[in-house]
């Protein structure tokens, strides 16, 4: 039985793999706590062909959970991938909330995430709902180190500058 140290995002290092899933609706405290044991349990036996992945996860602002790997000792593919997405469909299926939906840009907005299907971004733009300076929220970035320096970034930095 494997048992692998859960570490913070924060603790990988920089070329770590990373990937971002954005629940549909924020997550309550209770929820946040019962998603944290399955993905704390997750990590610590999460392998790649018997070898212990160094992984992590972290929830942020209730609606985003991150699950990080460090390849270096183990690398990540297939079967072990499979294995990061079924915790997070548990996850879907525990709370009844969609964390695989790739249709809705998240922003803030008064230190809030909001969403908002793609689709309708150019008209939040032009209502001025979303601004130059307006934190847009990058989910497509693969490493520790871009999600360090540009998940969370002015829309003016984003591809939604178009937009301005």
């Amino acid at each position: 039985m494997l048992s692998n140290t859960v570490l913070t995002i924060d603790q990988m290092p920089d070329e770590a793999r990373i990937w971002i899933y954005q629940a549909d609706r924020k997550l309550s405290q209770e929820e946040v706590e019962k998603a944290e044991g399955l993905l704390n349990a997750f990590v610590q036996q999460w392998d790649s062909h018997g070898v212990a992945v160094k992984g992590t996860y972290e929830i942020v602002k209730g609606q985003f959970v991150l699950i990080s790997a460090d390849e270096r000792q183990a690398s990540v593919s297939g079967c072990s991938i499979d294995k990061s997405v079924a915790v997070v469909r548990q996850l879907e299926e525990a709370f009844g909330v969609n964390f695989l939906d790739k249709s809705k840009v998240a922003y803030e907005k008064d230190g809030e995430v909001s969403l908002v299907v793609f689709n309708q971004v150019k008209q939040l733009v032009d209502d001025k709902e979303i601004t130059p300076d307006s934190l847009v929220y990058n989910n497509t970035v693969t490493t520790v180190g871009d999600w360090k320096k540009g998940w969370k970034v002015a829309a003016k930095d984003s591809w939604v500058k178009r937009f301005f």
